[in-house]
């Protein structure tokens, strides 16, 4: 039941949120009684209609999700993620897995609004795997749309995905983009009366770390633990200090110490 099932995301995503736990929405654009994609490519022969009807009522339920105010009084709002799947849904692109299709991204941020963080599932699995160019799966993700990429082959993958940045296959003006977005929370921070409390908010709408959950309150760490340009740039700050942007082979960090 399509529409029980859109209400208890919205519950649960809301619920979740209340106690400062993110949620992750998976997988879109729905899955159906398609076979595993651990092992091999599954197609989906549904039409647009299903979806619209069905599949989709349940991530349009949990991305509708508003503020919650949480047991400290605060109001905040956890955004959920969402996870694409590797179905080939052919109403939307016969040629690409969900998760390797630039169509299918648009139509989870234009058609259904969805402006948080978008990953993949495992990259590999069997379902993708022949779908790599010299085995730069990783970047046939970020083109397509995905923020994050999931995958055990990270020491692979990595190497391929900055390659891809200095050869121009990945697109500079993402990137342009996520700065951009960073300069102007930055600008919002500086401007603000009480910028520890708007730090607080503004993380947790926009932070795209899978560790935030688990530490909604921010990191503890110890020396050597981060990276070095985010280490080297939280040291130096003062308790109650927030930094300018740093830059790490993570993306943009503003960070409050």
């Amino acid at each position: 039941d399509a529409e029980e099932t859109a209400d208890y995301t919205a519950r649960v995503t809301e619920a979740q949120s209340f106690y400062g736990l993110g949620s992750v929405l998976k997988h879109f654009p729905g899955y159906g009684n398609n076979k595993d994609t651990h092992t091999g490519v599954a197609v989906d022969e549904r039409s647009m209609e299903k979806f619209l009807e069905q599949d989709f009522l349940p991530f349009q339920a949990g991305i509708a999700v508003e503020e919650t105010v949480w047991p400290s009084g605060e109001l905040r709002r956890l955004r959920p993620a969402v996870l694409v799947s590797h179905n080939i849904v052919n109403c939307m692109d016969p040629n690409l897995p969900a998760s390797l299709s630039p169509e299918v991204h648009r139509i989870l941020r234009e058609d259904l609004g969805f402006d948080g963080v978008v990953l993949t599932d495992d990259l590999a699995m069997g379902a993708v795997r022949e779908y790599a160019q010299e085995g730069s799966v990783a970047v046939m993700a970020l083109r397509a749309g995905n923020d994050m990429v999931v995958t055990p082959d990270f020491e692979k993958q990595i190497p391929l995905v900055l390659a891809a940045l200095e050869d121009g296959t990945l697109d500079e003006e993402t990137i342009a983009q996520k700065k951009a977005t960073a300069d102007d929370l930055l600008a919002q921070l500086r401007a603000a009366e009480d910028p520890v409390n708007l730090f607080d908010q503004l993380m947790h709408e926009y932070s795209e770390d899978t560790g935030l959950a688990a530490n909604p309150e921010g990191y503890t760490t110890s020396k050597g633990q981060m990276v070095a340009p985010f280490e080297e740039a939280a040291l130096a700050l003062k308790d109650g200090e927030i930094s300018d942007i740093v830059e790490s082979d993570f993306g943009y960090h503003i960070i409050l110490r």
